[in-house]
């Protein structure tokens, strides 16, 4: 056994995954489990290994669990969209990618497999992906204008009152804006429905200790750390006013299942707390790393890296976002799935000149599709955008106006690209 911190383990079964090593990395993310079974880290990351080792239902049971303790997480979304997909149910394959865009609107690899989704269903035009407004509330939620998500929010849950996810959403958007009892009145709401939610839960208890009810807080406080061990969710919302201080317990895992066969790879790899016991030993005499194979175990219940990839015996018909912050699962996907190559400048002037006479002989819709490959390469950004207001001044087209938001986002201008956004909405709604 080699005694290790939860990050170290967590970075440990992804690990497994690069390498393909699905039972290991299983393995590994049972045994934190173990030790902190409700660890929402642990369950996403178990859910991601069983589904690249083609256990799909014991994926899709680890995800739904992930989402009863974080109904905002996109990748529990998008895995189970895609795991719908591999079994066949295209209608709820494309329910679950479109609430993963709408929590992650700026994620270009759940877009584009949304876009193949909808390809493959025979609904190529939906495929332009016109912007909720539950993905406006999210954009504007990020920006500088934290406020008009407030009315983005509401006007979601005034249609769907169901709604969880945006229901959370608005309760952080309301703390943001010191709005701390509206705040947790839309928290004590996603409790009844959701005990476990580690944002309503520290909501709740930041609330109860701002109203001067500390000793009220502490089961909540509780509820969120059994939740998330590392605390990373607390500091993500409060920062340094956080309920709850940040930490990286450690656990016993196997040292044959992290690749380890020596006291001394372990230190050097790891930087692992070995007993002393263990540091005593001698080396072995030959490494044991591949020896016991660790079979999968039915359990019923349960990023980042995430290679959405179908699992390689495909059934059926079927292919296959992302892990929070990281992009090594975008070798894994199809290439019209990936992000666009980076054009040459020659190939660049010759689609702006052609969008300039499309546009000029046949009118704006024409002069979208030798823009979007610059918008998607993120080439000649601010020519794209000087040009695509142009035309939206004279056309107030709506596929122009979407195409201009992506690029001022692509670019950075983020104001601008909010505005664009909330006209295509005002244009959707009338």
């Amino acid at each position: 056994m080699a005694r290790v911190t939860l990050t170290k383990s967590l970075e440990a079964i992804r690990r497994c995954i690069e390498e393909r090593r699905y039972d290991d990395g299983a393995a590994i993310a049972r045994v934190v489990l173990g030790e902190y079974p409700h660890c929402v880290q642990a369950r996403r990351i178990l859910g991601e290994a069983l589904w690249e080792n083609d256990l799909a239902d014991e994926a899709q049971a680890a995800f739904s669990v992930v989402l009863e303790l974080d109904p905002e997480d996109f990748v529990s979304y998008a895995g189970l969209g895609l795991i719908a997909e591999h079994s066949g149910s295209l209608d709820q394959a494309l329910s679950h990618l479109r609430r993963a865009s709408e929590l992650a609107p700026h994620s270009e690899e759940v877009r584009g497999e949304l876009i193949r989704l909808y390809q493959r269903t025979g609904q190529a035009d939906s495929g332009k992906l016109k912007i909720s407004r539950a993905a406006l509330a999210r954009i504007y939620a990020r920006s500088e204008m934290p406020s008009r998500a407030l009315a983005e929010f509401q006007a979601v849950l005034h249609d769907e009152p169901d709604r969880i996810d945006v229901r959370l959403g608005l309760a952080e958007a309301l703390w943001r804006e010191g709005q701390a009892a509206e705040a947790k009145a839309e928290c004590e709401t996603v409790l009844q429905y959701r005990p476990q939610s580690i944002k309503a839960n520290l909501i709740m208890a930041a609330a109860l200790q701002a109203e001067g009810l500390g000793q009220h807080a502490d089961q909540f406080l509780q509820q969120a750390a059994l939740a998330d061990p590392l605390g990373e969710y607390a500091q993500r919302i409060f920062g340094a006013d956080a309920p709850l201080p940040p930490a990286d317990p450690s656990i016993e895992v196997p040292a044959y299942l992290l690749g380890l066969t020596t006291a001394g790879d372990a230190g050097d790899d790891l930087d692992l707390e070995l007993p002393d016991w263990l540091l005593e030993q001698e080396p072995p005499a030959e490494s044991h790393a591949e020896e016991a194979p660790v079979d999968s175990v039915d359990e019923p219940e349960s990023g980042t890296v995430i290679e959405f990839a179908p699992p390689e015996t495909e059934p059926a018909a079927v292919e296959e976002p992302d892990a929070p912050d990281t992009d090594e699962w975008l070798e894994s996907l199809p290439p019209s799935t990936r992000p666009a190559p980076s054009l040459d400048d020659a190939a660049v002037e010759a689609a702006l000149a052609e969008a300039e006479t499309a546009y000029r002989e046949q009118g704006v819709e024409a002069a979208l599709p030798a823009f979007a490959p610059l918008v998607e390469a993120e080439q000649a950004l601010e020519r794209v955008i000087e040009a695509l207001t142009g035309m939206v001044a004279e056309d107030d087209n709506l596929d122009a106006l979407e195409l201009l938001g992506d690029a001022c986002a692509r670019a950075g201008r983020h104001r601008e690209a909010l505005e664009a956004y909330h006209r295509v909405l005002q244009k959707l709604d009338s």
